[in-house]
Formats: C-alpha cells, structure tokens, sequence
C-alpha cells in the first residue's frame, strides 16, 4: 500500500513545453523548417547542463540563461545574441503564470488527496521561480505549500539522493511505502531509487527511446505516458 506520493514539477505537474515555445517564437519568430519537438528536447538538455554549472559556482545566473538558450537554437543553425536569450527568459518566465495542471494528472491528484495520501513535491530549482509556478497551477487544491521542498532552498540537488533522504525526513515518511512521480530518467528514477523509494516514471514529449525504458525498468514500478495507469498503481492495495 502505498501512503505517500511525491511529484516533480516541470514536465510532470505541467508541459514545460507550451511556454518554451511561446518565448521562442516571441523572439525568433517562425522558422520553418525546423522540428519544434527537437529543438524543445534539446532545450532540456542544455537547461539540465547549465543548471548543474551554476549550482557548482561555474556560471552566473545570467550567463546560465543565456547559455541554456543559445547553445540549444545553435544547434539548429539559429544565432542568438545575449540580448535575444534574455528577452527568451523573460518571455518565458512571464509565460509561466498561464500554466496548468493537465486534466489527468489533476485527476490524479485529486483521487490521491481524497484517499487521504500524503502529496508532496520535489523540485530542483531555485526558490521563489518554483514556488511562484507551484502557486501558478493551483497546487494547493491539493497538496499544503510546506509539503513542497525545492532544492535551492537546502543545498542539495537532484540527482543526489540525499534529497530524497531529506524529504523523508522531514515528513516522517517511509520510504518503501513512498513513490515519487516524475519524467526524468536521472533525477526522477535513479535518483529516488537509490534513496529507497519506489518510483513511477511518466513519459513526456517522446525524450527517450524504447531501448533506453527497458533499460530503466529495474529501477522503476511503473512506465507510462497516461497519468490513469500511474494512478492505478498508487491505489492499488
């Protein structure tokens, strides 16, 4: 039986996606041509890169926006000046007030909530932007604010498992009985895994190859792209 589901936050509670692309277009306009999907994923990539570089005191913040930005429309043969990548961000982080739990994983969380499971949140990132997208979609319909733990606020990222170890603390849980939900491979599978959760892994956006989720299926309990099944195994008894 399981008493605790835990949640990542972007990609997993909403598409980070829809404004990603938004501030793109807002800044380069269209470009035919070019596979939106691709150049989103490798978005992700660069921003999981420059993440860890700023946490590890390489970069600033701002250099951290821009090279996320920069280095991923490069790739697709799109020069993008500082000015350009910082009109990116802050279309991008003005698009983040419009976003929204979609209809299955509110769902989700609302059957979990009314089952009396604990709900929580883990996210990497710093304080005030991940709280503020928190508060954005609502998700204190179903969870208390003081159940979300972001990890600019402890020192400690994802995918170090002591994360994982530190939310359990905090709240007492159990983590045998406890499964975090989310879309990320390292920090959202392993990650939990190797603090002793179990884990429920949820594909977006096409990121991994078949190959690469039959890989992935000794650290995981389940894999799906339909939050439906994902809850099916949180309910189970």
């Amino acid at each position: 039986m399981i008493n605790a589901a835990v949640f990542d936050l972007d990609d997993t509670l909403y598409m980070r996606s829809e404004p990603w692309l938004h501030a793109f277009h807002a800044v380069c306009g269209p470009c035919p041509g070019i596979d939106e999907n691709a150049l989103f994923q490798r978005g992700r990539v660069t921003s999981d890169e420059e993440f860890d570089r700023y946490n590890a005191g390489e970069i600033s913040q701002r250099e951290m926006y821009i090279r996320r930005i920069s280095r991923a429309v490069a790739d697709f043969g799109i020069d993008m000046d500082d000015g350009e990548a910082m009109r990116f961000q802050d279309v991008y982080t003005e698009s983040l007030s419009d976003i929204h739990i979609p209809p299955g994983m509110r769902r989700l969380l609302g059957e979990c909530r009314d089952r009396g499971i604990f709900l929580g949140i883990i996210s990497n990132g710093q304080s005030a932007r991940q709280r503020g997208k928190a508060r954005a979609l609502g998700t204190e319909a179903f969870l208390p604010d003081d159940h979300i733990m972001i990890t600019g606020d402890i020192g400690i990222h994802k995918p170090d498992p002591r994360v994982f170890e530190a939310y359990a603390d905090k709240f007492d849980l159990d983590p045998s009985l406890s499964v975090y939900v989310g879309d990320n491979f390292t920090n959202d599978v392993k990650c939990p895994h190797d603090a002793g959760w179990k884990t429920a892994w949820i594909l977006r956006e096409n990121l991994y190859t078949e190959e690469e989720v039959e890989k992935a299926k000794p650290w995981v309990e389940v894999i799906s792209s339909e939050e439906d099944q994902i809850l099916r195994y949180l309910l189970q008894e």
